[in-house]
């Protein structure tokens, strides 16, 4: 297996024993700690969206907690697959693919000929990000760091 690696540690036999019961009893905390971490990151996260995207983009807002991490936000299989999370996040580059027009119809409740002219306008100018997702790390960043706790955060990209 790629990256599997043994290890020894040697040293005083009250010490390792020490770090055997801090292994055990703290690794439940610090999970623990995460998944309520996990949960206030959602919390804010759908709450940064603005209120005009409610709905399924808030729905699809979701973590997972994988032992001491955690991926926290828009979960595309809610959208069948397609990209809506990083779409909404970092918003669409002129030139691009012509969004669904259908969507659009159904969602903005207009005619189809109006669908497909804003459709067209999006695919043509492109379209802002709302970066709601930005804004939540930088919250919980900033909340974390308050507390003196360290915290690595990324946001997934386009590119």
């Amino acid at each position: 297996m790629i990256g599997e690696f043994t290890y020894e540690i040697i040293g005083d036999k009250e010490v390792l024993a020490g770090l055997t019961r801090m292994t055990t009893e703290v690794n439940p905390t610090l999970i623990s700690e995460l998944q309520l971490a996990a949960i206030e990151t959602q919390d804010r996260m759908r709450g940064n969206i603005p209120n005009r995207y409610t709905g399924s983009l808030e729905a699809s807002i979701n973590y997972d907690v994988r032992g001491l991490e955690a991926e926290i936000g828009p979960d595309d299989s809610v959208f069948g697959g397609r990209s809506v999370g990083l779409g909404t996040e970092f918003g669409r580059l002129p030139g691009g693919r012509i969004p669904n027009w259908l969507d659009i119809q159904a969602r903005y409740g207009v005619t189809t000929a109006h669908a497909f002219a804003i459709a067209k306008s999006i695919a043509q100018r492109g379209s802002r990000g709302l970066g709601y997702v930005s804004k939540t790390f930088l919250e919980i960043g900033e909340l974390f760091y308050n507390r003196g706790i360290s915290v690595a955060m990324k946001v997934a990209s386009l590119f």
